[in-house]
């Protein structure tokens, strides 16, 4: 079987694809739309709709922030790959 270092390149464009699919622009951009609205003063008017919004806010950073994490934890395991190869 390949060695895990082999399999990383293929590893990562699976990554990229699969954060596609996830569609990491559009929950960004979503993030950032609902941050906007909670700065607004009006916003906090409705404390239901208010509460409503933060949980998803909430949700979608921590989608974001995981999904980050493992894409750099990914990469970070290519390039300590590539300087032990290096040896």
């Amino acid at each position: 079987t390949p060695s895990i270092t082999l399999q990383l390149p293929e590893i990562l464009e699976r990554l990229d694809r699969i954060g596609v699919l996830f569609d990491l622009p559009g929950k960004r951009r979503e993030i950032a739309q609902l941050e906007e609205l909670s700065a607004d003063p009006e916003f906090w008017n409705d404390p239901q709709r208010a509460q409503r919004t933060m949980r998803r806010l909430s949700q979608l950073r921590e989608q974001v922030e995981h999904w980050e994490s493992l894409s750099r934890q990914a990469r970070d395991l290519q390039e300590l790959s590539e300087l032990a190869g290096d040896d």
